[in-house]
This record gives C-alpha cells, structure tokens and sequence, in this order.
C-alpha cells in the first residue's frame, strides 16, 4: 500500500526548502529515515526529474534504502520552483508549480508509479485542470487519477 500525502497552496521559495519540508513530513510520518532529504538533493542534482513539459511537473525520488513505508507526496505550490529539466543540460531550467516526491522501496512498484505520472502529466488539460484546483479536496480527486 501506497500512503498520499497532500501539500496544497504551499508557497515554496525554491525546490530545496520543499525538499527539506517534504522530508520533515515523511520523517514525522515514519515513512523515512533522517538520511532520505540529503539523498533527494543530491539525486536531484545528479539526475534530474523535472519534466520539461508544458505545463511542467517534477518527481523528485530516491532509492529506496531511505525510506521505512512507501508514500507519495504530491504538491501544488503557489509559484513556480527552479528545476533542472530531465535529460537536459545545466542550463536547461524549467520551472513547475507541481511536484510528486516518491518516496518508495521496492523498485518495480516505483517504475510503474513514475510511469503512470508521466502519462498523466503529458496531458496538458489534466495538468492545467489541477493547477486550477480551488480546494484541496478538488487537487486530492484529481491527483488520486495518477495511481
């Protein structure tokens, strides 16, 4: 089983204080262990997970030794968030107002989920549809159609 967690109109500065705050969360949660946030930035860093899509989304993710109980943590932040693009160069940015943090252990569990996330954030009318989400109960329906 897969846990939801629901961040909705959080007003993140930058993708590094809602890594830091998701992380917090999980912790909270027993999700993860203390070690998963470092991991999430320096994966990000290394391999980036913003979709250079229009609208953009990013699904920031780690193996899974850091995590104690599979979550996925979806987001929709006020303003957009500087990201470096999947498969892109270092100058390659884009900048999402949604973001999906997996936190997963088993590894086919984690390619079916990034899979189904994709699929759905290449449609742009359901993306812009939560975007606009004007409750969180709104933004928590349609996220729940990802997985």
């Amino acid at each position: 089983m897969i846990d939801r967690l629901f961040v909705f109109n959080s007003s993140y500065q930058s993708k590094e204080a809602l890594f830091s705050n998701v992380s917090n969360l999980l912790v909270e949660t027993g999700h993860v262990d203390i070690s998963f946030e470092k991991d999430l930035l320096n994966r990000e860093l290394t391999y980036p997970t913003a979709l250079p899509l229009e609208p953009p989304a990013a699904i920031p993710h780690t193996d899974g030794t850091h995590v104690l109980k599979d979550a996925i943590v979806c987001v929709l932040n006020t303003s957009e968030m500087e990201f470096h693009a999947l498969g892109g160069t270092p100058e390659d940015l884009v900048y999402p107002r949604l973001v999906f943090v997996l936190a997963l252990r088993k590894g086919e569990n984690h390619l079916q989920i990034l899979q189904s996330l994709v699929d759905h954030l290449q449609n742009a009318q359901f993306v812009n549809q939560v975007l606009a989400s004007e409750s969180e109960d709104e933004f928590q329906s349609l996220v729940a159609s990802c997985f």
